[in-house]
């Protein structure tokens, strides 16, 4: 007995056959690498957009509270009547 498809198991191969599956196999494994490839890019890049958008919400929170900071210093200096 030979391997799976040889001639000893009652399937003669066609000739080309192995050159056929290798080029499919060849182009299976190049479509998930490239696959996984863009869910890599996809990820990195939700990543960065998360930390660019939590970055600029503390800003924001740290302005908006150093105005009012700014509004309760400007009042308490204002003399009472």
């Amino acid at each position: 007995m030979r391997g799976l498809g040889g001639v000893a198991d009652g399937a003669p191969r066609r000739p080309g056959s192995h050159m056929f599956n290798t080029q499919l196999l060849n182009d299976a494994l190049t479509t998930v690498a490239f696959l996984v490839g863009v869910v890599i890019a996809i990820s990195v890049w939700v990543a960065t957009a998360s930390a660019l958008h939590q970055r600029h919400e503390r800003r924001t929170h740290i302005r908006a509270i150093e105005q009012h900071l700014a509004a309760a210093a400007e009042q308490s200096q204002v003399p009472a009547r």
